[in-house]
């Protein structure tokens, strides 16, 4: 009868096999067997206190090991649906203890330890459910996570990989997928496509997106797009990232039934604010910013994002007002004291950047590894600006034109550069991988003359992080000065190609095509000159640098339009260089 009662419930007849069951019960009510499948039907329907006392008398009155287990199994069940987690767990245990192959009290008794926080022993036990069942989806994903609690990232990544595979339905197989890789190097692209499927898996009724799935999903794809150096791509990107923020902040207030600028959606709206920063789209990004100190006047970061504005749209005065309220709601915040230190040394105001960042050190405060407040005491960014600042003071005095050795080789200025290298090197021994610290020494290298050991310096940087502008722009410009100016021109077009893909500020973008032009005029390539200057000059007219230089470059193309070794020119070359002669005394 307990067969066919188990041929009825594989074919979901339940009626039937309960009838079957209750009729086995009555002609054999201590058969431990039927017990068993009792305490089953019992759990299902949530009658725990009936399915308790069958598998309890199962056990009773059995003697084989195989069937002890499995009523364990059942009595543990019970215990845990009824949040009694040590009697689950004290049988589970005996579950297993009795009956080692049996794989599902191996998944409960690892559930019972993550709840005492026993994640090694959990471990184990979805580790022997996982070589029992390796498809086992649920065994997957905690081991996912478990491994990626104890730094198993590999390990992690395969499982929940595993996972999606074999439930590829499975929304929080993908959230928790998405979340592994975003955390690893160069995985950005693959989390994004994972949260992607998770959304589109919650979009269909009845499930809705939560609006922080959204707002990941915005994130990421502000950020691919503000990395990008591809102008399509990063519209494409940053577009698609306004409207995931734009569903995360309706979600919200649709689900949580809050105003837009609750504090559910704040994170998002400051995203959102950014993006639009990213975008050159400052008018929108200060009003959006301005709209969340309406409604939360100390939100950390928007006084300094408002600041940022300011600067970009150059008015550093106003800058420094914005920095400065952020310093006095937050007096002891690292990062207000760098970011007025850096608006100064925008100003050219080298006294009061120096103060701004020597407080980081003696007034700023950031939470530790343990998650207590310690003093900035060692902070590695305001040091590499320090150091900055004494080479800038280093050169003091010298005229606009000096090299950076000539400029550096006063008796205060070598004593100022001997400083500079002090700093750099103690950045460099608390973060051996500090690639700043090594383009200021790189920096350094160059104001004492040492200029192939510069050059490596700064080759080693670019190639250890190709994003670092920095290092390429000082690599351009050594390169420039000894000579190879091929080399310069390619690495300022590498750099223009990114600042006009990132929304880079046009004075930004006049500065390299200026350096590119000077790199053609020394090569005498005064036609690429010419064509550089008139790119600048398109860009901000306003600017008496580009425009004095288009004039010299007109001179020089009229003497020599190629270079001094060029063979004689032609009629209409000699008339080309004409008017570029009247064009140069008019500039």
């Amino acid at each position: 009868m307990v067969g066919l009662a188990v041929l009825h419930l594989n074919e979901e007849r339940v009626e039937e096999a309960l009838a079957m069951l209750k009729r086995a019960y009555e002609l054999e009510p201590y058969n431990p067997c039927v017990l068993n499948h009792l305490a089953n039907h019992y759990f299902y329907r949530a009658q725990y206190d009936k399915a308790l006392t069958l598998a309890n008398r199962a056990y009773s009155h059995s003697d084989a090991k195989a069937i002890k287990a499995e009523s364990c199994y059942h009595i543990a069940r019970a215990y845990h649906a009824q949040s009694n987690y040590q009697s689950a767990l004290t049988y589970y245990s005996e579950a297993v203890r009795h009956n080692p192959e049996y794989v599902a009290p191996q998944f409960g008794l690892g559930q019972m330890h993550m709840v005492n926080s026993e994640y090694k022993q959990a471990r184990i036990c979805f580790e022997r459910t996982l070589k029992a069942q390796p498809t086992n989806t649920d065994a997957l994903k905690v081991l996912g996570s478990l491994y990626r609690r104890e730094g198993r990232v590999a390990d992690a990544l395969t499982a929940l990989t595993t996972a999606s595979e074999h439930a590829p339905g499975d929304a929080a197989v993908w959230l928790e997928l998405a979340q592994l890789q975003q955390m690893r190097e160069g995985q950005l692209q693959a989390a994004l496509k994972a949260y992607e499927k998770a959304a589109g898996i919650l979009r269909v009724p009845p499930s809705v997106v939560p609006p922080e799935l959204w707002s990941n999903l915005g994130a990421i794809r502000h950020r691919l797009g503000k990395e990008s150096s591809d102008p399509a791509y990063r519209q494409s990107k940053l577009k698609s990232a306004e409207e995931a923020y734009g569903y995360s902040i309706k979600s919200a207030m649709s689900v949580h039934g809050v105003g837009e600028f609750d504090a559910s959606c704040l994170t998002t709206q400051y995203n959102l604010a950014k993006l639009h920063e990213d975008r050159g789209d400052l008018d929108t990004a200060e009003e959006k910013y301005k709209a969340i100190l309406l409604h939360h006047p100390s939100y950390p970061d928007c006084f300094l994002r408002l600041a940022a504005c300011a600067q970009l749209r150059g008015d550093l005065h106003e800058a420094v007002g914005w920095a400065t309220k952020e310093l006095y709601l937050h007096p002891k915040r690292p990062e207000a004291f760098c970011a007025l230190g850096n608006i100064y040394l925008a100003l050219d105001d080298l006294k009061h950047a120096d103060q701004q960042f020597k407080a980081v050190f003696e007034r700023a405060e950031e939470e530790g590894p343990n998650g207590k407040v310690v003093q900035c005491k060692r902070d590695s960014y305001a040091t590499g600006q320090l150091a900055w600042i004494q080479l800038l003071l280093a050169q003091q005095g010298a005229p606009p034109t000096a090299s950076l050795l000539k400029a550096c080789s006063s008796a205060s200025g070598v004593e100022r550069v001997d400083k500079a290298t002090q700093m750099y090197m103690r950045m460099l021994r608390d973060e051996p991988s500090n690639l700043y610290a090594a383009n200021g020494l790189g920096v350094i290298f160059v104001a004492r003359g040492r200029l192939n050991e510069a050059r490596s310096v700064f080759t080693q940087v670019r190639e250890a992080s190709p994003d670092c502008r920095v290092a390429s722009f000082n690599l351009a410009q050594l390169n420039d000065a000894l000579g190879e100016h091929a080399t310069a021109v390619s690495l300022y077009d590498s750099l223009l190609k990114k600042a006009r893909g990132t929304g880079s500020s046009n004075a930004d973008i006049l500065k390299l095509l200026l350096l590119r032009a000077r790199s053609h005029f020394s090569a005498g390539k005064m036609s690429d000159c010419k064509a550089t200057l008139y790119d600048a000059v398109r860009l901000v007219p306003t600017s008496h640098e580009a425009w004095h230089n288009l004039g010299l470059a007109l001179i020089e193309a009229a003497r020599h339009p190629d270079g001094p070794d060029a063979p004689p020119r032609t009629v209409a070359e000699v008339k080309h260089a004409q008017v570029d002669a009247r064009d140069a005394a008019v500039l």
